[in-house]
């Protein structure tokens, strides 16, 4: 279909007969006019245009296509610009002008061609897509379409039905009848129908809580406790689902959540405190009401050692040992009840306080909780005695003696110790007493140079 102005068609008519009547000249000469060989208005996104002359196959002829202008929010791309016939594409509906020159032997012919594209209806869809309504109800449907550019295209004519109970009216306004049921909600467009679905049904009420959330058991020595709720919808129970969520010192995972079996779950915890949980009891049409319920996870200890491990003490020693818990978790429990025993030489206080006594030997200390047992080590060993007094000589003047004193102690008692004296020099010593405990204050003899 060829689309011209009403004078350019004239014109070419004229044109046409010159060129049939076999007469040369200006009018001839002159012939050059764009034309749109496909549908105009343009129905699609693309168009043919091509150019009509007088003397169609002349040799070294050029041609140059060009937009002139184009519509707001529009575009436009040639296929190949520089041939007689060519194929453009729309980006979207609206005017568009366009040129094409011709050039030969450096003579050029120039001529333009205003082209109108238009909104093709080319999807429809009816809003909103799916409903319930209640007995004797009304809702408003829409039928959206888009043209073939996927633009909003509107508005659409529209003829409406209904298929089962019901009535709908012209504007797309349905009122459903008494009868409970599902029905289908066409439009139509010349050859384009879209549908909608239309539940109708009693009006939806929100769930209630028949059984309130509960943790069995709610003081917890494990890791798990048993979580139930119970709801009651007018739809049934079984279309309820299920949610829960917690809050407490560590994350809470649930055996089941977020379905209708997750009415019973058990809840694993990493870490003992109070913690709270909520469930959230949801019907079909998403109403919802919730439930809450709190439990308390106690430390349980189940590991035992005792700090420290061993411990090497001298006669009359001590050392105080502690027990070390870990509860279920692995954490740390501060102080432990435990019950403290020993085996070997000392004794050993409710307290875990150890004195090693006189007696050189072994203990082992033993801690327990329940079946929990510990032990820890220890050594009751001789120590060097010390020296309290260090040695001492007073020489009487010209009497070849001295009187010695010494004084130590020792973890057995300083009456246990002996004291033995030696000496080196340019003569020999004698010493008396010697070599016991009342050598600690002796006397010296020695022959005077």
């Amino acid at each position: 279909m060829t689309t011209v102005a009403p004078a350019r068609r004239h014109l070419t008519w004229i044109r046409h007969l010159v060129v049939l009547l076999g007469l040369a000249g200006p009018l001839a000469a002159a012939q050059f006019a764009v034309v749109v060989s496909s549908a105009s208005p343009v129905p699609g996104t693309t168009a043919t245009l091509t150019v009509q002359e007088s003397n169609p196959n002349q040799p070294g002829a050029a041609y140059q296509w060009s937009v002139v202008s184009v519509p707001a929010g529009g575009g436009t791309q040639f296929a190949t610009p520089t041939v007689k016939t060519t194929e453009v594409t729309f980006t979207g509906a609206g005017i568009y002008k366009f040129a094409c020159e011709r050039t030969i032997a450096g003579q050029r012919r120039r001529d333009t061609l205003r082209l109108p594209v238009s909104h093709t209806l080319t999807t429809m869809a009816v809003s909103p897509a799916s409903v319930v309504v209640a007995p004797g109800g009304s809702t408003a449907f829409s039928a959206i379409g888009t043209d073939q550019f996927g633009m909003a295209y509107g508005p659409v004519p529209l003829a409406w039905s209904v298929s089962g109970g019901g009535k709908i009216r012209s504007s797309g306004v349905f009122t459903a009848n008494q009868a409970l049921g599902s029905w289908v909600v066409t439009a139509t467009s010349g050859s384009f129908t879209a549908q909608a679905q239309v539940q109708v049904a009693m009006p939806n009420t929100s769930p209630s809580v028949a059984v309130a959330a509960s943790a069995t058991p709610a003081v917890v020595v494990g890791s798990q406790t048993q979580l139930s709720a119970r709801g009651a919808d007018d739809g049934g129970e079984a279309n309820l689902t299920y949610t829960w969520t917690a809050t407490g010192p560590e994350p809470v995972t649930f055996s089941a959540n977020g379905t209708n079996a997750a009415r019973d779950c058990t809840a694993t915890i990493s870490a003992a405190g109070m913690y709270n949980v909520q469930v959230t009891i949801r019907d079909a049409q998403g109403q919802n009401v919730t439930s809450a319920a709190s439990f308390e996870v106690q430390q349980s200890l189940t590991a035992l050692t005792i700090a420290p491990a061993e411990a090497t003490l001298p006669r009359q020693g001590s050392q105080t040992f502690a027990a070390v818990g870990l509860d279920q978790f692995a954490d740390a429990m501060v102080d432990p009840a435990v019950a403290w025993s020993l085996t070997g030489v000392g004794s050993i206080s409710t307290a875990g306080f150890y004195e090693a006594g006189s007696v050189l030997g072994a203990a082992t200390i033993h801690a327990t909780a329940g079946a929990l047992a510990a032990t820890a080590t220890v050594s009751v060993v001789n120590t060097p005695p010390a020296i309290v007094g260090a040695p001492s000589a007073v020489i009487a003047a010209g009497s070849g003696s001295a009187t010695l004193t010494a004084l130590s102690s020792d973890d057995s008692g300083e009456s246990a110790l002996t004291y033995a004296w030696t000496s080196t020099g340019p003569a020999a010593v004698g010493f008396a007493p010697n070599a016991t405990y009342a050598a600690k204050a002796s006397t010296a003899s020695f022959v005077l140079p």
